[in-house]
């Protein structure tokens, strides 16, 4: 949102696995880029994950920092509640522009189904552009709590489904208006808590492939008056 055009950008895309033992591994990812090869200082790096796996018996444990996509359907994902993306980053995939945030997560397996539980000790929110105004401040309060997510997975059979649950900050914020001085006027973008159920499904009919994936998330909204905080709201 800054009025340039014909951009070339460079990047070098790296991830790299070590087994520290028979059932131990660390995994890295991340990239060095450039958004504007004819200008040195639009360099950037990322370390998108950077975490410890492990097994024992019938579950698998990671630990640190992490990409967890959930939900079925096709690029809107009403359940993908808990690691961020950062909009402002050109790539050619829209998947590459997703986050890892801190993490402990065990899954526990049992045939064709599966018991994940997902602690993140902080917040890393989505990206957006935001364009510079004149007259216009920004402030982004992001909230120190835990989030915690749970989710039943069964896969394999004729139809694959899951339900969550995730109770956290809201990687979206809601837009206040804060101060408003002879200098000009501050928004402030609030990561309010949310709570939301969800559920996915997919399955195969002849050639064609059917999946779905609905979410309903209950808000902070005190009531008609507060037009500050989103409302509970449904999605599908």
């Amino acid at each position: 949102m800054d009025g340039k055009n014909d951009l070339g950008t460079g990047s070098l895309w790296l991830k790299g696995t070590q087994n520290i033992g028979e059932d131990v591994t660390l995994v890295a990812q991340g990239w060095i880029r450039n958004d504007d090869i004819f200008r040195a200082n639009g360099d950037s790096k990322k370390l998108q994950e950077g975490y410890i796996k492990f097994s024992s018996g019938n579950v698998d444990y990671r630990i640190g920092r992490q990409i967890i996509v959930w939900g079925r359907a096709d690029r809107l994902n009403p359940t993908d509640n808990l690691t961020p993306r950062n909009f402002t980053l050109l790539t050619p995939e829209e998947d590459d522009q997703r986050i890892g945030s801190l993490a402990a997560k065990a899954t526990y397996h049992s045939h064709e189904n599966s018991l994940t539980g997902i602690w993140l000790p902080g917040m890393d929110p989505h990206v957006f552009p935001v364009a510079t105004t004149p007259g216009v401040f920004f402030t982004q309060h992001i909230p120190r709590i835990n989030r915690i997510a749970l989710k039943f997975d069964r896969s394999g059979g004729d139809v694959d489904w899951s339900a969550s649950y995730y109770n956290g900050s809201d990687l979206t914020p809601d837009i206040a208006i804060g101060a408003i001085t002879p200098s000009g006027a501050n928004l402030i973008f609030d990561h309010n808590r949310i709570r939301v159920l969800g559920m996915d499904a997919a399955t195969v009919i002849g050639r064609y492939g059917l999946r779905a994936e609905a979410a309903y998330a209950w808000a902070v909204n005190t009531g008609a008056n507060d037009f500050l905080v989103k409302k509970p709201f449904f999605i599908w």
